[in-house]
């Protein structure tokens, strides 16, 4: 399949992480048969893989298409991006700036797509369940426990993003509220019209952030949700540092809690998604008939 996404991640924790695992699943339904299957053209999809280490393993392909990556998380070398490049369209202003790309480059994240291509209208969904609290995956994994518990304790639900997109993407849809340290929570709530609160705790990367927010014409702002804690899995904790992790958990607890109270949730406004989404479309449909053509005529 000749689709590239940061696809170590998953490997390396033996699990599915939604942001990244999203790709082949829309990008195989966005992109005609003969582009997917080719050998000679790639697809260089979501995420913030626009950096030296991940376009290492792209080179081999005699052309790569860029459809709404961005730049982050490394150096970049931009000496190689010679004529095998067609940057179709990247995430936001941030990467087209980085990159040196005219501003109509930066469109916004193909995850805003995902309800679409899923089959899942915008439309709110009548059974609502409340206020969802989305980690990062690398959150999920290391203090998962603890923040599902604090969660449970505030009547909020606590939405994995280590779990099938289908049902990822339908949790978000029947929130009313999407409180979200990982940022295809934050993309997925807006496409479904769900407002949304951008958290920090364990993994927050401001450039993306940024690029995102402002692809969707958004300011960028973050609360805190206070100090890291760690599960304790093991039952390493013990003594003064298990006190310390536990009180760390309380800080975290106040946070959500006055957060979710008072936090201003925010949305992009209908006009700007219905634009982006179609500018989005328009880039799809210039590939296909473009690369579709080469690859099968």
């Amino acid at each position: 399949m000749a689709i590239y996404y940061h696809r170590s991640y998953s490997k390396a924790r033996g699990t599915c992480n939604f942001g990244d695992d999203i790709n082949p699943l829309l990008l195989s339904k966005l992109f005609d048969k003969s582009i997917i299957e080719s050998e000679e053209v790639c697809i260089i999809g979501i995420g913030t893989i626009l950096n030296d280490r991940e376009l290492a393993r792209v080179d081999c392909y005699k052309r790569k298409i860029v459809f709404s990556s961005g730049v982050g998380y490394g150096s970049l070398d931009q000496s190689r991006f010679d004529e095998s490049w067609d940057f179709a369209c990247v995430r936001g202003p941030q990467s087209a700036k980085a990159l040196g790309l005219p501003a109509e480059s930066a469109i916004a994240d193909a995850g805003v797509l995902i309800p679409d291509v899923l089959g899942m209208p915008s439309e709110k969904n009548k059974l609502q369940q409340g206020v969802t609290f989305i980690p990062h995956a690398e959150s999920d994994i290391r203090s998962g426990e603890g923040l599902r518990a604090i969660c449970l304790s505030l009547g909020i639900n606590y939405l994995s993003p280590r779990i099938d997109a289908k049902e990822f993407v339908n949790q978000v849809r029947m929130s009313s509220k999407v409180i979200t340290e990982a940022m295809h929570g934050a993309i997925v709530s807006d496409a479904v019209r769900v407002p949304w609160v951008p958290v920090k705790f364990l993994v927050h990367e401001p450039f993306k952030w940024k690029d995102w927010c402002h692809s969707v014409e958004l300011p960028y702002r973050v609360e805190n949700l206070g100090a890291e804690f760690w599960d304790d899995k093991g039952g390493e904790f013990s003594g003064l540092k298990k006190a310390w992790q536990l009180y760390k958990r309380t800080r975290v607890k106040r946070c959500l809690s006055k957060i979710n109270v008072s936090a201003t949730p925010i949305l992009s406004a209908p006009s700007v998604l219905k634009a982006r989404k179609e500018s989005l479309w328009g880039v799809v449909r210039l590939i296909n008939e473009h690369y579709a053509a080469r690859l099968t005529g």
